[in-house]
């Protein structure tokens, strides 16, 4: 076999490892860059106990409700919430009303809510 003929056949599998390699690397970017993003929208309150907010999923993704928790109790509810979308969501705190709750998302993180008690 001529050196030519060897010499592009490596050349054409370099640039064949090359474009996958580029290729992966561009998907994976997508697969993390395509994801919910929970923003609890103003104002969060509390009424006898019952705390009432807003959530909008911000992301590229969706964002499964069930995921969304209180102290360990879903308070969004079972759907998904689709890029855009808004849910209300209710946490009982019991007798009194909290200032501050931390609200986990699976998968994605938590962050405080400060709530204000009206009524």
């Amino acid at each position: 076999m001529p050196s030519s003929v060897s010499t592009s056949i490596v050349f054409i599998s370099s640039i064949a490892v090359a474009v996958i390699v580029a290729g992966l690397i561009l998907f994976v970017g997508y697969i993390w860059g395509h994801r919910p993003v929970p923003v609890v929208l103003p104002t969060p309150y509390c009424q006898g106990g019952q705390v009432k907010f807003q959530l909008q999923n911000q992301g590229t993704a969706p964002l499964d409700l069930s995921k969304v928790k209180i102290n360990g109790v879903t308070v969004c509810g079972s759907d998904t919430l689709a890029p855009g979308e808004t849910a209300i969501c209710n946490y009982d705190a019991g007798d009194s009303c909290p200032t501050r709750l931390v609200v986990d998302v699976e998968g994605v993180g938590s962050f405080i809510i400060t709530v204000t008690q009206t009524g």
